[in-house]
Formats: C-alpha cells, sequence, structure tokens
C-alpha cells in the first residue's frame, strides 16, 4: 500500500496489483501441473496394473477367473489411454485383450462386437506407429471376427505382411487369418501366408497338425491344393527331438 501526502485513503500501486496476479497465476500453476503429474503417474499404473492383467490371463485357460482378468485388463488399460492416448504399446495390448474377451470367455461366445473393438484399438496402435507389422495384423483378424469385407481384411493383412514378413509370435495365427480370406489376397501375400504356415509346421506335432487341419478344412480349391503340397513337404514338418524333419510322402 502507498499514502500520498494529501490524503490517508491507501491506493494500491500497479506493481502491486501485478505481483498478486502473478502470485495467484503461479499457484494456479503448480496446482495445475501437479494434477497433471498425479494423473500421469495413475496412468503409469494402471497401464501396468493392465498388462500385468492381460499377461496374466493369456497364461490361464478359459474360465470365469480368466474373464474377470481380461474385464480388469481393459478396465486398466482404458484408464490408462484416456489420461496417455498416445501410447501404442496400450491401444496393441487393449486390441488383444478385447480379441481375447471375444473369442476366449468362458461362455464360449464369440463376440463380433468386441471382434470390432480388438480391430479400432489395433488401429489407433497402427495410427500412432505405421510401421508396425503387428498392429495391422491384429486390425484385420480383428476384422475378420467383425465379419468386415475380405478386401478389409486383406487389406490390413497385406500391410502386416510387408511390415513384418517374419515374426515370432504371429506366425502360430496370421496364416489362419489369410487363409479365411484368400481369394481376397494378392499373390505376394498368399506366397508369405504359406511360407510362415510351413515356419510354423515345424514348430512341433501341435502346429503341423494345425497345418493339416487347415489343409483339410479349406474351402478355396487353390489353397487346398498348395496347403497339402506343404503337409507332404518334410521341411513343414517338426523334428523329432534330436532327429531331423520328417519328410512325408
Amino acid at each position: 500500500m502507498i499514502i500520498t501526502p494529501s490524503s490517508i485513503t491507501p491506493t494500491t500501486s500497479a506493481n502491486a496489483v501485478v505481483s498478486r496476479f502473478v502470485s495467484v497465476g503461479l499457484t494456479l500453476l503448480a496446482v495445475l501441473v501437479g494434477v497433471g503429474a498425479g494423473r500421469l503417474v495413475y496412468a503409469g499404473v494402471s497401464g501396468e496394473t493392465g498388462l500385468r492383467a492381460f499377461s496374466d490371463a493369456v497364461a490361464m485357460a478359459p474360465s470365469a477367473a480368466r474373464d474377470d482378468a481380461l474385464n480388469a485388463a481393459q478396465r486398466s488399460l482404458t484408464e490408462a489411454l484416456e489420461v496417455t492416448p498416445a501410447d501404442a504399446h496400450l491401444w496393441l495390448a487393449l486390441a488383444e485383450t478385447r480379441y481375447l474377451q471375444a473369442t476366449g470367455g468362458a461362455a464360449g461366445i464369440v463376440s463380433p462386437e468386441l471382434g470390432q473393438a480388438a480391430a479400432d484399438a489395433a488401429a489407433r496402435a497402427l495410427a500412432l506407429v505405421p510401421t508396425d507389422g503387428v498392429a495391422a495384423a491384429r486390425v484385420a483378424q480383428g476384422l475378420g471376427l467383425a465379419g468386415a469385407a475380405a478386401d478389409q481384411v486383406a487389406s490390413a493383412l497385406s500391410a502386416s505382411y510387408r511390415l513384418e514378413p517374419e515374426h515370432p509370435t504371429l506366425k502360430a495365427w496370421r496364416p489362419a487369418v489369410a487363409f479365411s480370406v484368400w481369394a481376397a489376397l494378392e499373390p505376394t501375400t498368399q506366397a508369405a501366408a504359406l511360407t510362415e504356415a510351413c515356419l510354423y509346421g515345424r514348430e512341433g506335432e501341435e502346429p503341423y497338425g494345425a497345418l493339416v487341419a487347415a489343409a483339410t478344412t479349406a474351402t478355396d480349391r487353390g489353397l487346398r491344393t498348395q496347403l497339402s503340397a506343404l503337409v507332404k513337404d518334410g521341411a513343414c514338418r517338426g523334428s523329432p527331438v534330436g532327429g531331423t524333419p520328417a519328410s512325408r510322402s
């Protein structure tokens, strides 16, 4: 306050007003920064919780406990993404969670709606990292379950094979997605899918059995012929422990 010689009425100086506003502004900024930091910490905890719940669910057989773990994973991942929507890793985890919810529930009911939700989440991951072939494959997988047009599934799948022609986890299921829209695939994608199916068949009796089943159930004549050739190809069959790939005739 400044007291003038001619008056006893106090007046507030301009500097004092500015100082007061600056002080209030800094206080509000500190509060906002604190709130923002708190939200980021909460998002980090939610993300880790969701990833852990998803990892636990993957290792479980279909059951009510697994359903609960998947529900918890989806809830935590969604909460984290509300704060950090630019986290492609969390979007992809959410896509995988939703796909498992769509196909691996204890009730044994397949949900096209959750398949679409899985595709949508994977598309968000792909938009953030356009070079992620895994995300592109998850888009195709979700779209296929949702009953999307074959050319939509084929487009996402072709992008996946271009970006990630070989991947340790994709070969267990990506060829099956390719076989479901075979006629809509370009020849280079068909060739990549057959190569991947062969590589997967070499991993053991169960993967080889999946290759045999695919050859048996294929409705496309050309695909059935090519898969039958893979079944007979010893290079596509897993070898016994300590042995070499068995030849098939």
